[in-house]
């Protein structure tokens, strides 16, 4: 009888204690996952930000360069020169080649081979102007 007793006092004192528990439980989890998406979110943006700062800076390389007047012109030599210094000042930008119009790389930043690139999805979206 004292077993029993003692079993059923348990049983009565445990259940706030086990409400509470998952009560503070859920409660805490709810406000953690709030502050991490948060955070995650403060990160995303960031993260987006720096890529779209990267992008842009090197997309001003390439339309400084497609200005330029000597690789307008196809000056091959000169070409060679300013491309393999824009390639120093932007490491990760290697290599940078200049294509003529019928597909084949005329003059680029480095000593690999020249090769065509007719068969590549941006020089066909260029042809098309998009």
């Amino acid at each position: 009888m004292k077993r029993k007793l003692v079993a059923v006092l348990i049983l009565i004192s445990s259940i706030p204690l086990l409400i509470t528990t998952i009560f503070s439980y859920q409660l805490f989890t709810k406000y953690l996952e709030a502050d991490f998406r948060d955070l995650s979110f403060k990160k995303a943006e960031t993260i987006q930000m720096q890529v779209d700062n990267y992008i842009s800076m090197h997309m001003d390389v390439l339309k400084l360069l497609a200005q330029n007047p000597t690789i307008q012109n196809f000056e091959i030599a000169n070409s060679k020169v300013i491309l393999e210094r824009a390639a120093q000042n932007y490491p990760n930008f290697k290599p940078i080649a200049v294509d003529n119009n019928t597909g084949w790389q005329v003059v680029k930043s480095d000593a690999t081979k020249l090769i065509e690139v007719t068969d590549r999805r941006f020089y066909r979206e260029v042809l098309q102007g998009a």
